[in-house]
């Protein structure tokens, strides 16, 4: 089955919703206290560290500190070259240190740009829908990145756009793909996405391969969409770095159970709950026709993630309850079966993940986990810069580790080898003008 390509749309760019978010109202309230600077140290941890992505003679790449040795696995040619990819610094300003101002911080000041994108509606195997967007204007046979979006996001928020900026100022092309429900259209049928669900991702992989099979393959997953990424490269095991040749994420929630736990704790952190949980029973009551009306009631009256995990996703997507999916598709039961090279960058304050619940020694252990943790971020922020020209870091460095694994360096653009060499620039020019729209949705 061919992916049909159901129209293209060029500048595309939305504008804010109309009606008032209700997390508007707890920055009106919080974001005094949220910019007071508190005293400690600021700046990263373990950035700095010099990796050295290692391509095998059959494609495969394996990362290893500088300063450590791998032997090539038993059956595998000789290293063809090595690329050596050193993590920078995020040093978040004195404006947004606390984790709050960092997360609310990086979605209300990440502009929403006008980028020339395509869309293509997939007809899936057990017919549903599937919505992918294409930044890949002008680099059609450059290695290509497949973006998996956050919890009822979708693969045009801010921080997708800015990431396909970055990854085309790299030399390469992206596809961001909207999971079922999401993208501006419902689908068709009961189940949706959860934080487990690799096969949508892995059939859309596929379908890339078969319809570029010359192509380099890599990707980039922020929040739920980093641990649906560490999932798949999981399963994929020694095979994952043929499958996708090297990976980023983002802000993942390793341990699903902490995360939900952790969404219950202070009245900001639950405003995000009830966020999520707005939009998430409103597409459950568009379905009433296929989940029942009485299903759909008691779903309607779950006040906290575990709740309608337990009433909505599990029951749904063939789980027994909510702890059961929590076990079955936290990602750090499987980091040391990540065979791809994959860059993980991580903030030691989200406030959706209790430091307690990081896997750091799983992320230290395991030689294609290329770790970068910083002691400051919160959920999906490290914003830096000025707060009158921020600029956002997790993209910016997300789209120079991809570039590092996926390109020949005889290939890359200028800018990019003069990074890696560590020559990069911290002025505004080089990464363009700001668009006018900030995210509100």
């Amino acid at each position: 089955m061919s992916a049909a390509e159901s129209g293209a749309t060029r500048g595309l760019k939305r504008t804010a919703h109309a009606h008032r978010d209700p997390l508007d109202t707890v920055v009106a309230h919080q974001i005094g206290a949220l910019l007071t600077p508190v005293e400690g140290r600021h700046g990263s941890h373990l950035a700095g560290s010099r990796w050295s992505l290692s391509r095998h003679g059959n494609g495969r790449e394996s990362s290893t500190p500088e300063g450590e040795s791998r032997r090539p696995e038993q059956g595998r040619r000789s290293y063809l070259r090595s690329v050596t990819f050193t993590t920078r610094s995020f040093r978040a300003p004195l404006w947004a240190l606390k984790p709050h101002a960092q997360t609310l911080a990086g979605k209300f000041l990440r502009p929403r740009l006008s980028l020339p994108l395509r869309r293509e509606r997939w007809e899936t195997p057990d017919a549903d829908i599937l919505l992918l967007d294409f930044a890949d204007e002008g680099l059609e046979e450059a290695p290509l990145v497949l973006l998996l979006h956050g919890l009822e996001g979708s693969a045009l928020r801010p921080y997708a756009l800015l990431s396909y900026r970055a990854l085309r100022r790299e030399g390469l092309a992206a596809v961001g793909l909207n999971f079922r429900s999401c993208g501006g259209e419902p689908n068709r049928l009961a189940r949706s996405y959860h934080s487990g669900e690799t096969g949508d991702p892995r059939w859309v992989l596929e379908r890339l391969r078969q319809r570029w099979p010359e192509r380099r393959l890599g990707a980039l997953g922020f929040s739920l969409g980093g641990n649906v990424l560490l999932n798949l490269l999981a399963e994929q095991g020694a095979a994952g770095a043929e499958f996708v040749q090297a990976a980023a994420v983002v802000s993942v929630p390793f341990d699903l159970s902490a995360s939900a736990d952790a969404l219950e704790r202070g009245p900001l952190v639950r405003a995000y709950t009830r966020y999520f949980l707005r939009s998430l029973i409103a597409k459950v009551e568009a379905k009433q026709d296929l989940l029942g009306a009485e299903k759909v009631e008691r779903i309607r009256r779950a006040r906290t993630m575990r709740e309608f995990d337990d009433r909505a996703t599990a029951p749904i997507h063939g789980f027994r309850d909510a702890a059961h999916y929590y076990a079955s598709c936290s990602s750090a039961r499987c980091l040391d079966r990540v065979r791809a090279p994959t860059l993980v960058i991580q903030s030691l304050d989200d406030p959706f993940l209790p430091q307690a619940a990081l896997p750091e020694a799983a992320l230290r252990r395991n030689p294609a986990l290329v770790p970068l943790l910083t002691e400051r971020g919160g959920h999906v922020g490290f914003v830096h810069g000025p707060a009158w020209a921020p600029r956002f870091f997790a993209e910016e460095e997300a789209a120079r580790f991809l570039a590092a694994a996926l390109l020949d360096p005889l290939h890359q653009p200028l800018h990019a080898r003069a990074q890696q060499q560590g020559k990069h620039s911290d002025s505004a020019d080089d990464h363009g003008n700001r668009a006018e729209e900030l995210e509100r949705g």
